[in-house]
């Protein structure tokens, strides 16, 4: 099975889109094997954004059923503790509002819904991963 790791990081009241293949998408990384999800979401979003964030809570856990891959997807809410954006025209800030009507990749709608109603899984479910 693959993971894929994402991170609504949170600005105000805004989250930060990439643009991928013509669609809006979170922050995301492929996690990878003896890595805990933790530090490989930290990493690869520092990698992509240039920004240092901290997780905060888990906003949805679901599998990937618009692919033929089998694939499980993790997505947290996470502040900013430090770097700078990158400068990239494929970057943007948007509230959740902004977001229910752009063109997102479908695989995170269910995410931005959660995240719109506040429906958070706190860190600690998460720490049995952690090695």
């Amino acid at each position: 099975m693959k993971f894929k790791i994402g991170a609504f990081v949170q600005e105000d009241d805004r989250v930060l889109l990439i643009k991928k293949n013509d669609l809006w998408d979170l922050p995301e990384s492929n996690l990878d094997k003896g890595i805990n999800i933790i530090s490989d979401l930290k990493r690869d979003v520092k990698s992509e954004t240039g920004l240092e964030i901290e997780p905060e809570s888990v906003v949805a856990i679901f599998e990937d059923l618009l692919k033929k891959s089998e694939q499980t997807r993790i997505y947290f809410k996470a502040k900013i503790v430090g770097g700078k954006v990158k400068e990239n025209k494929n970057f943007g800030w948007f509230t959740i509002s902004d977001m229910e009507s752009m063109e997102v990749d479908p695989t995170i709608k269910n995410a931005i819904d959660n995240y719109r109603l506040g429906k958070f899984i706190p860190m600690d479910f998460i720490e049995k991963f952690k090695r």
